[in-house]
């Protein structure tokens, strides 16, 4: 490398051969070595927020009751304290509600992907390669 270019400098000829690229990614909060919140997950969380169903909120992703339970399972036992209330079924019904928890961890999801979404947009303005 030309100890004059730093390196996010092209080299010289490097306008001829330029490319459109962007930079890209995907984030997601982790419990140790587990991921537990990512684009998807929290998703359902809203979708059980706004239904008050894993039932219903499992459909509206086009996913299983089942499979959408089992995140939901995986979410509350890597949190430090439940994201989500699952009240049982039966005759008068079941239910599920996000807890006070709940509501915050969404609220940190979201401005940290709004704070990546700034920096991918940042590192893509004007890559050249």
């Amino acid at each position: 490398m030309d100890r004059n270019n730093s390196p996010a400098d092209p080299p010289a000829s490097a306008e001829e051969n330029t490319c459109a690229c962007t930079v890209g990614g995907r984030i997601w909060i982790a419990s140790g070595e587990r991921a537990f919140l990512g684009r998807g997950r929290v998703q359902l969380l809203e979708l059980v927020e706004q239904t008050g169903s894993v039932r219903q909120a499992a459909r509206g992703m086009g996913m299983s009751y089942r499979n959408a339970l089992r995140l939901i399972h995986t979410i509350n036992a890597r949190a430090a304290t439940p994201l989500v209330t699952l009240n049982q079924g039966g005759r008068g019904g079941g239910g599920a509600a996000l807890t006070t928890y709940g509501h915050h961890a969404i609220a940190q999801y979201h401005h940290i992907e709004a704070q990546f979404n700034l920096f991918l947009a940042e590192h893509t303005a004007g890559l050249l390669l």
